[in-house]
């Protein structure tokens, strides 16, 4: 299957970034007077969003973690750095799920390193 992009100015949004917008369409009653089925998907998607990382995340904890992973010494892709932004990997098997070729690009130091940064930047993410 491939995807065209017909908007070369369109941006990857994290799932932060959807559940915010969405919250702000919800409040802002952007949904009236269009379609129920429009309703319909805002309620559900930020109703499953909320039960996600992004529900408990905040801008500055993310702001933060990309920093790290800017200034990490393997350069991380923005897809791999959305991926561990989104999924919050606390683990080295998760964590290698989100990074393309994990155990040839990191060594365990780094692969801890990482994991231990995530935990602590997204701890609020494990509290349940």
């Amino acid at each position: 299957m491939k995807v065209l992009r017909k908007n070369k100015d369109a941006h990857i949004l994290s799932n932060f970034e959807v559940f915010k917008l969405l919250n702000e369409l919800k409040t802002s009653s952007g949904t009236q007077g269009h379609s129920s089925n429009l309703a319909t998907i805002v309620y559900e998607t930020s109703h499953y969003l909320q039960d996600e990382p992004c529900g408990k995340q905040n801008a500055a904890s993310i702001d933060k973690m990309l920093t790290h992973l800017d200034q990490f010494p393997v350069q991380l892709t923005k897809m791999e750095k959305l991926m561990i932004v989104n999924n919050v990997p606390s683990t080295s098997l998760e964590l290698s799920l989100a990074i393309k070729y994990a155990d040839e690009r990191l060594n365990e130091e780094q692969i801890e390193e990482l994991t231990q940064t995530v935990t602590q930047e997204f701890s609020n993410c494990f509290v349940e």
